[in-house]
């Protein structure tokens, strides 16, 4: 008699043999495993095996190997962590990471959670999208991306009750600092070196 044993897998070929005959054993791993080796070391499947005395062998299996592809809509807007080969039923965790300037909004499949993390269970392919960052004030929406739109942003709040102390981090301030004191700015603060030579 040839029997066998397997855990996330079966194994076809048992039975009762004649003394001397062979016996074909075929491993075959449920989903997400796949085929390892026998419990004797031995690695071939199907194994032939020559019966000459009642037979127990066990089909060791593993989990198998996933790709979990993680993009980004565009590079100069954001990258993504966490790409990689992970085995079936472990957890991969892929991270969003925007530029500065930029938000992320949502992966392919319109989920928006950022760390996610994922049950691996097959080959998988996931894109984040980006866009610019804004600044909504009182149904202001305004991108951040150039001191032109700070002046916008500066604008959007010109009437509200605050002090707005605006510090310009940016090249040749003297440029823009009229349109920031138009545009009710209360104070101005910059950096000597960013002006430019006149």
């Amino acid at each position: 008699t040839v029997k066998a044993k397997a855990t996330n897998g079966i194994v076809e070929g048992t039975g009762i043999y004649v003394f001397n005959t062979t016996a074909t054993l075929h491993a075959i791993a449920n989903y997400g495993y796949q085929f390892s080796q026998w419990s004797d070391g031995n690695t071939e499947n199907p194994r032939i095996i020559t019966v000459s005395s009642d037979t127990i062998v066990t089909a060791l299996f593993e989990a198998a190997d996933y790709t979990i592809m993680a993009t980004s809509n565009n590079n100069k807007l954001g990258l993504v962590e966490g790409a990689g080969t992970y085995k079936y039923g472990t957890t991969a965790t892929i991270t969003a990471v925007p530029a500065h300037g930029y938000k992320f909004t949502a992966w392919s499949d319109g989920d928006k959670t950022n760390p996610r993390r994922i049950i691996v269970t097959e080959n998988m392919l996931f894109s984040a999208d980006f866009e610019k960052t804004t600044f909504n004030y009182n149904g202001h929406e305004i991108n951040l991306d150039s001191p032109w739109k700070r002046v916008s942003m500066c604008e959007a709040i010109k009437d509200a009750p605050i002090f707005k102390d605006v510090h310009l981090m940016i090249a040749n301030p003297k440029k823009y600092a009229k349109a920031f004191i138009e545009n009710g700015a209360d104070y101005i603060t910059f950096h000597y070196e960013a002006m430019e030579s006149e």
